[in-house]
């Protein structure tokens, strides 16, 4: 089939257990929402549990699922959300299951996680619609036509989708009239309407809920970037089929992690390795695998020496924190070496007054020998992957090359930096999920790829060494240079399975 459906979301009747046999139904799990397990005050009475939302996409009716898992037993319905409603209704025999997930009475994070589920699901429900709208083979098996997406998005519960909905790019004509009317505002208020202030600076509105010491804004405000790009692209126009492996690259937009976990612990979440949850993809690319490709895992090792004074000071000095009569053992333990081994430490001391008045080594030069400085290769910590990937496009048609000129437009204005407040601050470009896929599934026998961000783009715009263009002024060949970094290490978690007679054992992975 020509378009892959988004990654983490399946048929929800191939789901083990299901007993869906509606083709226009998909389900994704979602991990890690808060529930309330106790009636007590402290953290304790939460837990950490997954939930699986179901999605018609011809009729936008979601229902959530708390997930039994492998063990746990059948999926429980939990609630339905109406589209025609725009609402939720809990499932009358789990309602008190409902409330501990949901519930701002008894869940702080309920209405957030609900909202999240909601908004992302109905994201995921019209992108899902439209795929299969554009797959002739889906769209004959389900019954979802165009028609069908366009009275899916006016629904009173996703009438909101329409505000995302894609074009290749904002016209001219668009551009001119908003900055006509922002021109006019201007003249006749004496006021930005883009800006925070009248005087260029954050207003009091702005700042409310910052820290007065710090002075960091609560959110950014005002950013001043594209909001909309084209769904899917991919070149050549007919490359994405079954039977063709192709380079998937998804843009979404940049998610900080924060200052601490969401438990209150420093510790930090780990990124995700799909664009799954709440993450908006906002343009997809599908090339195919260019020659040459690799990648390079390693990790930051190097030499360190301890010579014999700095071993016993670290010693003492760890023993410090460590309370007690640590310190006291640690000193007389030393005490008790330094007493049997008073040579040892003459003549280290000695080495060291020597160096320091004749810059003279006296051992080399008397003995033809050093001290030992224990010398061992200590890890320093892991280092972050870079990959690229260069292209020539040669477009053969003018849909063809508009499809280029909107692929490079796409890459260069989406690792661009974005102004904010003002021009105050600068937000992040947006990143990348890139995916190598055999028969529209992860490549099983090449690597992964963490979260990306663009670092680099190069376009020759005369490739073959001279200057030609199609009639329209078009390029007849672009080539185009990406180098991609990820956001994060790869650990030895992000392996799944390895163990000898696990399905994974053979794949590559990171």
């Amino acid at each position: 089939m020509p378009y892959q459906i988004i990654p983490g979301w399946d048929q929800q009747s191939k789901v083990p257990g299901s007993k869906s046999s509606n083709p226009a139904e998909y389900s994704a799990v979602i991990h890690n929402l808060w529930v309330r397990s106790g009636s007590g005050d402290t953290h304790l009475d939460y837990t950490r549990k997954a939930v699986r939302v179901v999605t018609d996409a011809r009729t936008g009716e979601i229902q959530i699922y708390q997930h039994g898992g492998f063990l746990a037993g059948p999926d429980i319905l939990l609630g339905t959300y109406s589209p025609q409603e725009a609402k939720w209704a809990p499932n009358k025999d789990q309602e008190s299951r409902w409330n501990s997930y949901f519930s701002p009475e008894l869940n702080p994070k309920g209405s957030e996680q609900l909202s999240r589920i909601t908004s992302s699901t109905k994201a995921r429900t019209v992108e899902i619609a439209q795929i299969i709208a554009d797959d002739r083979g889906l769209s004959k098996n389900t019954g979802i036509t165009d028609a069908t997406v366009t009275a899916l998005k006016n629904t009173p519960g996703y009438q909101s989708q329409n505000n995302t909905e894609t074009k290749d790019s904002v016209s001219e004509e668009e551009l001119k009239k908003q900055r006509e009317d922002r021109d006019r505002q201007i003249a006749q208020t004496g006021n930005d309407p883009l800006a925070p202030g009248a005087d260029g600076r954050l207003t009091n509105q702005a700042n409310q809920g910052d820290n007065p010491e710090i002075g960091l804004p609560k959110e950014l405000e005002n950013i001043q970037e594209r909001p909309k790009y084209k769904t899917n692209m991919r070149y050549p126009i007919d490359l994405v089929d079954s039977f063709q492996d192709y380079l998937k690259i998804q843009m979404v937009k940049y998610k900080p992690r924060g200052l601490a976990n969401a438990d209150g612990s420093l510790a930090l979440p780990s990124r995700p390795n799909t664009p799954a949850g709440d993450r908006e993809i906002l343009s997809t690319i599908f090339l195919p695998i260019p020659g040459g490709i690799s990648d390079n895992n390693n990790v930051d090792w190097s030499k360190a020496d301890m010579g014999m004074l700095s071993s016993a000071l670290g010693n003492i000095a760890m023993s410090a924190f460590e309370g007690g009569d640590a310190l006291k053992k640690t000193s007389e333990g030393l005490a008790g070496a330094a007493a049997n081994n008073t040579s040892g430490l003459k003549i280290a001391l000695a080495k060291k007054i020597v160096e320091n008045i004749a810059q003279v080594d006296p051992l080399k030069r008397k003995l033809g020998a050093v001290i030992n400085t224990n010398a061992e290769l200590l890890f320093n910590g892991p280092n972050l992957r870079q990959f690229s990937f260069t292209y020539k496009f040669s477009p053969r048609s003018d849909g063809e090359a508009k499809e280029v000129r909107n692929i490079i437009r796409t890459l260069k204005q989406g690792m661009s930096a974005k102004k904010a407040n003002n021009f105050l601050f600068i937000k992040s470009p947006h990143t990348f999920f890139l995916s190598y896929q055999h028969k529209n599934r992860d490549h099983p026998f090449l690597n992964k790829f963490k979260e990306c961000a663009l670092t680099a783009l190069s376009v020759n715009y005369t490739p073959d060494g001279n200057y030609a263009t199609y009639y329209d002024g078009s390029m007849i060949s672009y080539q185009v240079t990406m180098s991609f970094q990820e956001l994060e290490p790869v650990f030895d978690s992000d392996y799944e399975g390895g163990a000898v007679g696990d399905q994974n054992e053979t794949s590559i992975g990171f």
